[in-house]
C-alpha cells in the first residue's frame, strides 16, 4: 500500500482572500472602445446629469445613486452634461415593476416603489455594458417581476452546525459588507437566510425554559437586517422548528405535553404540537421575533424531513403520539405553520412565511405531498425542491433522484403537482433551486451553465412560481449564475435560450459574445452528462478529485463525506478519499456507465475551455474575465481528473487478473494517466494560488482543495512513478501474481467455499436436500461483534450457512435453530441478514430474510431481465430455515462473478428477554457516514466460487 506523506493542514480563515474581493468596489475598471452612437441609440458623450425626482425620504435608494455616479465616473461619463437620466413614481401593479424610456435628450426610470428604481438603475449600466458605451436603445421597456422573492446566502456565512458550530449572530465579523451586497443587489437578489434555532434567540412565555439571554442575537440580527435593507436586501431566517425535544430536559420535565413521537435516538422525542402550550409558544415566538426585529423578511423553515420536528414530520405512520395519532398528518402540519404565520404576521403582515417541507415525499410519498400542497393554510408560502422526486433517463434506462441539482433541469412531476395544486389554493408557490453550484460539485464559485437556468426558470414562469431560495450553504458566489437567475426573474421572459445567452455575454464579453455562449453551450452539454447519482455528488471526486491520492497498490480506503473537511463526531479532520470508489455511486450506475458519463462531461466540458483560453490575450488587463475564464479551466481539470481517476481504478482492478501481455499495456496506460494527472495539477496550483476562490466549500467551512494539498498530491503521484510503478513492473516480468491477498487468489483470514453446480438447488426453504448434502457448512461464531467460546454463546442459539452457484445465481442456505420451541403461530420475529462485496472497492450489498417470510434489500444492478432476487422460508417448532437465490447479474453486470468475493452473514436471534446478533465475522464498526453507514470493508471473509 503507498506510504503517504502527512497531509498539509487546512489554510486558516486568514487566507479567505474571496472576503477582501467582496469588499473591494464593485466597478474599477470599464474600458470602451470608442464609436460612434447607431440609428436607435441615444447617446451621451458629452455627459450625464441624474436627476433625483423620486421621493425617498428614508435614503434606501442612496446606495443605488452612488453605484451610478461611482459606474458612470469609472467609465469617463462627465457627470455633469447635457443627457438627462431622471426617476420618478408611478403607479404600477406590482412591487418592483419598472418602466426605462429612452429619448435622444434623456432618460426616465419610472416606478412605483424604491426596488423598482433600483432595479432600473442597474438595468441602465447593463445596457451600457452592452452597448459597450456611453449609449442606450431609444424607446420603452418595461419589466416586472415574476419570481418576486430571490433568496440567496452568504457565501462565507457560517452554517451553524458541527464541526465548527459558529453562529454569525454571537460574533463580531461584517457578513455583509457594503459592496458585497451591491454585487447581490445588482445580481437581483432580494432576500438572504441565516440560520436560527428558536430556543437560542426568542424569549417567550409559553415555553421560559427556551430564549434565555437572546440579546446579543438580537442585536446582530437588527443589525444585519438594516444593513442589508440599504441595498434593498431582506433577511430570512432559516430553521427546522420545532426542534425535537429531550425527555429529560428542563422543558420536557416542565410541560409533559410537548413530548411527542419518539425517535429512534434515545431519548429524543418530536416535538408535540398537538396541544395549548405547543400552539402558544410558537405562535409568540413569532410574534416577538418579528417584533424585536423590524424589517426582516421571513422565515423558511423545514417543516418536514432533516432533523425531525412535529410529530408528522417523519413517515406519518405508526404515531404512537396520543395526541397526534387520531389526527390528520395534514392538519397537524397546517397547524403547526399556521401557528407560526400568526404570530409572524400580527408583528409584521408583510413578512413572508415558507413552509419547506424538505423530505416530506421520501417520508409521506408523492401522492400525500401533492394533496398536501393543496391544504395550505392561508398565510403560508410552500416552498418544494424543484427536482426532488424526478425521473431522468441516463444510460438507457430512468433514474430516480433526490435534490439539489444543477446538471437535471427538472422540475419533477412531484414539484409540477404541488405548484399546481399550491396555485390553484390561492397560495404563493417557491422552487428550492442550487443556482450557482450544487452538491455536484461546490469547490467553484459557480458553474458556468446559464442555459439550465434559462430552462429552469421557463418552467417556474409557467407554473406560477412567485419565490426562490436559490442556494443551500453553497452555490450563492457573485457571478453569471446569480446575474442569470435575476434577470430570468423578470417579465418578459427571454424569447429563446440563445438569445438569452448572447444577451448575458453580451454584457461581460462585448464582441466575443458569440464565442462565449459557444463555450457555454459546451459546458452544458458536457456538464448534463454528470451521473444522476445523488451518492456521486456527496462522496464522488468532482469536488477534489485532483488532491486525492492515486494507490497503485490496492489500499482499500474509505471516501470522504464530499461537503465535510472535519468529522461531526470528533472535529478531526478527514484524510484523503482513498481508493474504495464504488462508494462514490453505489449500484445506480455501473463502472462502465461512471467511465462513459466522466469522460464525456470533461471531453465536452474542456472543448469549452479552449474556446475561452483563446481570448486570455485579449483580457491580459481584464482580471475579471480573465478569472471566470479560471474557474472554467479549473472545473475543466477536476473533471477530467475525476475521469482519469476513474480509468486508473478500473484498470488496476483488472490489472491482476490479466495475462502478461495485457499486463504490460495496463501498467503503461495507468503511468500515462499519473503523468497526465501530475500536469493537471500543476495548471491547478497556479490557478489556485491566483484565486482564493477555488476549492473553497461554504458547507464545509473550508477548503477540499488548496495549493499546499495539490503540491502534496504531486509529491505523492511521483512517488509511484519513482518506486511503485518499477516494482510492480518486476513483478510482472517476474510472472508473480498481484496482490493476491488483495485479490482473494491467496486469500487471508476466514474463507467459505461455494461449489459450482450443474442444476440449482430447489427454493423450498430447505436446509437440506440432494444438492445440499454434501456442501461446506459454516457456523455464525461472532456475538454482538465479538468472537466467543461455546460456554458464552447463547444456549441452545445455533446458525449454519452454506452455499454454491451456477451460471445464473448465487444460492444460499441458512439454518437457524431457535433458543427454545416455539408455536407457528407466535414466532420469533428473528431476520438473517446476507452481506455480499461483489467486487473490491464496492459497498456491500445486503439481503434481508425474516422468519415470517418478509424479505428487504439494499440498491442493486437491475440492468437485465433476471435481476429480482428471491427466498423461501420453513419453520418448524426448534427452527427456521431459508433458501435464497440472488441472480449474479444483480452482483456483477460484467459477469466476473467467478472472482472469489467477499461476504458475511448474521442473524437477529431473539433470546428470553432480550436478543443477539451473531455474525461469522467479528465487527469493528467505523464511524458513522451518510449512506454508508458504520460498515467497515475490513470486517468480512471470503466466498470462494469453484
Amino acid at each position: 500500500m503507498s506510504q503517504l506523506l502527512p497531509e498539509p493542514p487546512q489554510p486558516s480563515d486568514v487566507t479567505w482572500k474571496f472576503i477582501h474581493e467582496l469588499k473591494s468596489p464593485l466597478w474599477t475598471q470599464i474600458e470602451w472602445t470608442p464609436r460612434a452612437a447607431r440609428n436607435n441609440e441615444a447617446a451621451f458623450c458629452q455627459g450625464v446629469t441624474v436627476e433625483r425626482g423620486f421621493a425617498d425620504t428614508a435614503g434606501r435608494l442612496d446606495t443605488a445613486y452612488a453605484d451610478l455616479d461611482r459606474f458612470l465616473t469609472v467609465a469617463g461619463v462627465n457627470r455633469t452634461g447635457p443627457f438627462r437620466i431622471r426617476t420618478e413614481r408611478i403607479a404600477t401593479q406590482l412591487h418592483e415593476t419598472y418602466r426605462i424610456v429612452v429619448k435622444p435628450e434623456g432618460c426616465d426610470i419610472l416606478a412605483n416603489d424604491t426596488e423598482g428604481i433600483r432595479r432600473g438603475i442597474f438595468f441602465l449600466e447593463d445596457q451600457m455594458l452592452r452597448a459597450g458605451g456611453p449609449f442606450l436603445p431609444l424607446g420603452k421597456v418595461v419589466r416586472r417581476p415574476v419570481i418576486r422573492t430571490r433568496i440567496s446566502r452568504c457565501f462565507f456565512g457560517p452554517i451553524h452546525r458541527p464541526p465548527k458550530n459558529r453562529d454569525e449572530l454571537t460574533d463580531n465579523v461584517d457578513y455583509y459588507p457594503d459592496e458585497y451586497l451591491n454585487r447581490l443587489a445588482h445580481e437581483g437578489i432580494n432576500g438572504l437566510w441565516l440560520s436560527i434555532h428558536f430556543d437560542e434567540i426568542c424569549a417567550q412565555t409559553a415555553i421560559p425554559e427556551y430564549g434565555h439571554d437572546p440579546k446579543q442575537r438580537l442585536d446582530k440580527l437588527r443589525q444585519t437586517v438594516e444593513r442589508c435593507a440599504r441595498y434593498g436586501i431582506r433577511i430570512y431566517t432559516y430553521c427546522n422548528e420545532p426542534r425535537p425535544i429531550e425527555s429529560d430536559s428542563p422543558a420536557a420535565k416542565a410541560h409533559p405535553e410537548l413530548l411527542g413521537q419518539t425517535m429512534c435516538w434515545g431519548k429524543r422525542h418530536f416535538f408535540c404540537t398537538s396541544n395549548p402550550t405547543a400552539m402558544a409558544y410558537l405562535e409568540e415566538i413569532m410574534r416577538n421575533l418579528f417584533t424585536e426585529v423590524p424589517g426582516l423578511g421571513g422565515i423558511i423553515n423545514i417543516s418536514i424531513g432533516e432533523g425531525g420536528s412535529h410529530c408528522y414530520s417523519g413517515a406519518p405512520r405508526g404515531i404512537t403520539c396520543p395526541r397526534c395519532k387520531d389526527r390528520s398528518p395534514y392538519d397537524v402540519l397546517n397547524d403547526t405553520m399556521a401557528a407560526m404565520a400568526r404570530g409572524m404576521h400580527a408583528a409584521d403582515p408583510t413578512a413572508e412565511c415558507v413552509s419547506w417541507p424538505y423530505g416530506q415525499y421520501w417520508a409521506w410519498g408523492d401522492a400525500m405531498t401533492a394533496e398536501s400542497a393543496g391544504r395550505l393554510p392561508q398565510g403560508v408560502i410552500l416552498q418544494h425542491n424543484f427536482e426532488s422526486s424526478a425521473v431522468g433517463e441516463q444510460c438507457g434506462r430512468k433514474i430516480r433522484i433526490f435534490d439539489y441539482w444543477l446538471s437535471f433541469i427538472g422540475p419533477s412531476q412531484l414539484f409540477t403537482d404541488c405548484a399546481t395544486a399550491a396555485v390553484k389554493n390561492g397560495s404563493r408557490m417557491f422552487a428550492k433551486l442550487q443556482v450557482g453550484c450544487s452538491h455536484e460539485v461546490a469547490t467553484a464559485p459557480f458553474v458556468p451553465v446559464p442555459g439550465h437556468l434559462y430552462r429552469k426558470y421557463k418552467a417556474m414562469h409557467e407554473l406560477g412560481v412567485s419565490g426562490v431560495m436559490q442556494c443551500w450553504y453553497f452555490g450563492n458566489y457573485p457571478g453569471v449564475m446569480n446575474k442569470s437567475a435575476g434577470e430570468l426573474a423578470f417579465a418578459p421572459f427571454p424569447k429563446t435560450e440563445g438569445q438569452f445567452l448572447l444577451t448575458m455575454a453580451r454584457r461581460d464579453w462585448g464582441d466575443d459574445a458569440k464565442d462565449v455562449a459557444r463555450a457555454w453551450k459546451l459546458f452544458q452539454r458536457g456538464y448534463s452528462h454528470f451521473p444522476l447519482n445523488h451518492v456521486f455528488g456527496w462522496y464522488g471526486p468532482l469536488h477534489d478529485a485532483p488532491t486525492w491520492p492515486l494507490h497503485l497498490e490496492p489500499a482499500d480506503k474509505l471516501i470522504m463525506p464530499s461537503w465535510q473537511i472535519a468529522s461531526h463526531q470528533t472535529q478531526v479532520p478527514y484524510p484523503a478519499s482513498g481508493d474504495r470508489i464504488g462508494e462514490c455511486f453505489y449500484y445506480t450506475h455501473t463502472l462502465d456507465e461512471i467511465l462513459f458519463l466522466c469522460g464525456e462531461m470533461s471531453r465536452h466540458w474542456n472543448r469549452g475551455v479552449d474556446i475561452l483560453k483563446k481570448m486570455l490575450p485579449r483580457y491580459a488587463h481584464n482580471e475579471e474575465r480573465r478569472r471566470d475564464i479560471g474557474v472554467a479551466a479549473a472545473l475543466g481539470i477536476q473533471f477530467e481528473s475525476t475521469a482519469n481517476m476513474m480509468r486508473f481504478y478500473a484498470m488496476r482492478e483488472e490489472l491482476p487478473w490479466k495475462p502478461q501481455a495485457e499486463q504490460k499495456k495496463l501498467l503503461a496506460a495507468m503511468k500515462r494517466i499519473v503523468k497526465r494527472e501530475r500536469v493537471r495539477d500543476a495548471e491547478l496550483l497556479e490557478l489556485c494560488k491566483g484565486d482564493s476562490r477555488l476549492g473553497f466549500h461554504s458547507e464545509a467551512e473550508g477548503y477540499k482543495y488548496f495549493p499546499a494539498k495539490i503540491e502534496w498530491r504531486m509529491q505523492q503521484l511521483q512517488r509511484l512513478l519513482d518506486e511503485e510503478f518499477p516494482e510492480v513492473a518486476r513483478q510482472i516480468r517476474r510472472g508473480e501474481p498481484l496482490w493476491p491477498a488483495y485479490t482473494g487468489q491467496q486469500p487471508q483470514g476466514p474463507t467459505h467455499r461455494s461449489h459450482r453446480v450443474g442444476a440449482a438447488p430447489p427454493l423450498d426453504g430447505k436446509y437440506t436436500g440432494p444438492v445440499w448434502e454434501g456442501l461446506p457448512e459454516t457456523e455464525l461464531q461472532v456475538r454482538d461483534g465479538k468472537r466467543v467460546d461455546a460456554s458464552q454463546s447463547a444456549p441452545g442459539v445455533r446458525t449454519f450457512w452454506k452455499a454454491c452457484h451456477d451460471d445464473q445465481a448465487l444460492h444460499v442456505a441458512v439454518r437457524c435453530v431457535l433458543a427454545s420451541p416455539a408455536k407457528l403461530d407466535s414466532f420469533p420475529v428473528e431476520t438473517v441478514k446476507i452481506l455480499i462485496e461483489p467486487r473490491r472497492l464496492w459497498p456491500c450489498q445486503w439481503y434481508v430474510v425474516n422468519a415470517n417470510g418478509t424479505v428487504s434489500a439494499s440498491d442493486a444492478y437491475d440492468l437485465c431481465g433476471d435481476s429480482a432476487w428471491t427466498s423461501v422460508v420453513q419453520r418448524t417448532e426448534s427452527e427456521w430455515s431459508a433458501t435464497v437465490r440472488i441472480p449474479l447479474a444483480r452482483l456483477r453486470p460484467d459477469k466476473a462473478t467467478v472472482r472469489p468475493m467477499r461476504v458475511d452473514l448474521e442473524r437477529h436471534a431473539a433470546l428470553p428477554g432480550s436478543g443477539a446478533v451473531f455474525s461469522w465475522m467479528e465487527r469493528h464498526p467505523l464511524e458513522s457516514r451518510l449512506t454508508h453507514g458504520a460498515a467497515n470493508p475490513a470486517d468480512l471473509g471470503w466466498l470462494l466460487l469453484g
